[in-house]
């Protein structure tokens, strides 16, 4: 995959948002993330509580989001971050399960 393609419409629209509220040191919402992204609130909820943006979302006192580290990254690199691998190990094989912001589950099997 190119890296122009790298991240879905959706995931390019949540890179600008985190990288313009950072610029600017502005908190904001869970809703916030939904209009500039078209996801649903509970999908947000949902990777926050696993913890999939935790390297580049955390809370405030006020219970408000702040962004932090994107300006640092490129579109490759925000998109590992906001991707969830696991490596399994077992009987002589390698399985890399990914599954990122769009729902896509990949698994790679290798020979040890």
């Amino acid at each position: 995959m190119e890296d122009s393609n790298l991240l879905s419409k959706y995931q390019q629209a949540f890179y600008r948002f985190l990288k313009t509220k950072e610029l600017e040191n502005e908190e904001f919402l869970i809703k916030d993330i939904c209009d500039a992204t078209g996801w649903k609130e509970s999908t947000v909820e949902t990777y926050l509580s696993k913890g999939y943006l935790k390297d580049i979302l955390s809370k405030n006192l006020s219970g408000r989001l702040v962004s932090h580290g994107v300006l640092n990254l490129n579109e490759k690199e925000f998109h590992k971050k906001i991707s969830q691998s696991q490596t399994i190990k077992g009987l002589g094989y390698s399985f890399l399960c990914q599954s990122t912001l769009n729902n896509d589950i990949l698994i790679y099997l290798g020979k040890q």
